[in-house]
């Protein structure tokens, strides 16, 4: 491994929604699959690439740093359909929940509470936030909780959600038996 490259570790958690409106993050999901079909869309009739996100984001009720990522990753799999001699066209009609994509501070947050439990808040629509703690295993919270920090004391470290999913059965009172949030840790080596 040369000096650029980096370790990253997955952190695997469950959502203990507190804040009473989790169906706000279902709905995200759904907007967050409307643009991504949107994008399918307009690129694959011939919409230019550079002028896609921001036709899109003026359309779409999810934060704008959100609807980035979302256009980033549709755009991507454009591309990989066409380096790889048109295999696996991408598909501008699949409905259903899309993973959530955000950017830390803008699109969601981490801090500590006083009882030590890792508390969060997504920014599932502008203005509109989803409220609550996180539960996993104790080795998955340690590294979280340790995570280096350039923030400020009780803010966690910079980190990267892989997946956000949810179904409309969940409930504010317990976890939900699907995977919605995960965390990147990048080390130096």
């Amino acid at each position: 491994m040369t000096d650029s490259q980096v370790l990253v570790k997955t952190l695997d958690f469950q959502l203990n929604i507190q804040s009473d409106n989790e169906s706000l993050l279902y709905g995200a999901t759904l907007e967050a699959r409307s643009v991504y079909n949107e994008t399918i869309r307009l690129a694959k009739e011939g919409v230019g690439w550079d002028a896609i996100p921001d036709r899109v984001a003026d359309d779409s009720d999810l934060v704008k740093n959100t609807t980035q990522r979302v256009v980033a990753k549709a755009l991507g799999a454009m591309e990989n359909y066409y380096e790889y001699d048109d295999f696996g066209h991408p598909s501008h009609t699949k409905d259903g929940a899309y993973p959530l994509r955000a950017n830390y501070e803008e699109g969601y947050n981490l801090s500590l509470t006083g009882d030590g439990d890792v508390a969060f808040r997504i920014s599932a629509k502008p203005y509109k936030h989803v409220k609550g703690v996180l539960e996993g295993s104790d080795a998955h919270l340690d590294i979280l909780k340790t995570a280096p920090s350039r923030a400020t004391s009780g803010k966690l470290g910079r980190q990267k959600p892989c997946s956000t999913t949810t179904t409309p059965s969940c409930t504010s009172t317990s976890p939900t038996p699907s995977r919605l949030f995960g965390t990147s840790t990048t080390h130096e080596l």
